[in-house]
């Protein structure tokens, strides 16, 4: 079984504002400045900062994975709708590795084809 863990509450998720690309501009640097927080916090494992992508509804439940000697758990990322994927606490480290996988793997097919686009966010 996966831990849940929250974001840390000095570190507020982005809200949209002004337009879609200065939303997701704010959506890649709040995820960097998590993951070099989790980083300083001593969660350094290799999978520290990766996002599991699940489809709900009309988007996507993210998390981002949190990783050290002995812990594996992910956060919930409130972007967009902020969806939570109703099955997340019954999938193991496998399942959420295999998922990663996926989803880097979609980020890095649509990357390789269109550079002029700006990173998807799935």
């Amino acid at each position: 079984m996966i831990k849940i863990f929250a974001s840390p509450k000095d570190l507020p998720f982005p809200s949209f504002r002004d337009s879609y690309e200065s939303y997701m501009e704010e959506v890649k640097k709040h995820t960097q400045d998590l993951t070099d927080r989790l980083k300083a916090m001593g969660y350094t494992g290799k999978n520290t900062g990766k996002i599991a992508s699940f489809p709900v509804a009309d988007g996507f439940a993210q998390y981002m994975a949190v990783e050290s000697n002995k812990i594996f758990g992910l956060i919930h990322l409130e972007y967009g709708d902020a969806y939570m994927f109703p099955y997340i606490n019954r999938l193991t480290k496998k399942d959420i590795l295999q998922n990663i996988a996926r989803t880097e793997a979609i980020k890095n097919l649509f990357n390789e084809k269109d550079k002029t686009n700006p990173e998807p966010n799935i």
